[in-house]
């Protein structure tokens, strides 16, 4: 399977169509040290996924809506976070749709990376960071987060609720 950039122009991705029995969609993190840049640093890098909930009108309804390290389930298990992984490698978060409440209708996914001013680390700083979207243990797409080099905070895409099931689209904004 290719690797996709995250950017406003890649493909929406259907999720329906791209896994029919679509039950828990994971988005998982997966990054390594880079040979250069790695060896430098004592700290390790901490990325972690962020995930805004939004109603209709695409607001966030509250603080329980933004499901992170310290917030790791959002309303009856619909979003979980099980973990920081805090010393890199992996890390991921779990949408299980049918649970989300029917007046949320889309989720803004973002990474970033813990500390990384302290730190002074950036996204180009790891070797192969991507973002992998999996159905039921199935991979489903790939997209690169390595990319971003000078960047720490990426709006990697949304999903959003349709009248047939869920789609995610590539949103690649940075900061």
């Amino acid at each position: 399977m290719d690797i996709l950039d995250l950017n406003k122009d890649a493909p929406l991705l259907d999720l329906t169509k791209a896994a029919p029995t679509l039950q828990t969609l994971r988005a998982r993190l997966n990054w390594g040290m880079h040979p250069v840049h790695g060896a430098s640093l004592t700290d390790g890098f901490d990325l972690d996924i962020f995930s805004f909930v939004l109603n209709a009108s695409e607001k966030i309804g509250g603080g329980a809506d933004v499901v992170f390290f310290n917030n790791k389930v959002h309303c009856d298990r619909a979003i979980v976070l099980p973990q920081d992984n805090r010393t890199g490698g992996e890390e991921y978060c779990d949408y299980t749709f049918d649970r989300l409440p029917l007046d949320r209708r889309h989720i803004d996914v973002y990474v970033c990376i813990h500390e990384a001013a302290k730190r002074g680390q950036h996204f180009g700083m790891m070797a192969d960071a991507r973002l992998t979207l999996e159905a039921d243990g199935e991979l489903i797409q790939a997209y690169a987060v390595s990319d971003y080099a000078g960047m720490t905070m990426l709006h990697a895409g949304r999903l959003s609720r349709t009248a047939g099931g869920w789609t995610f689209q590539p949103i690649g904004e940075a900061a």
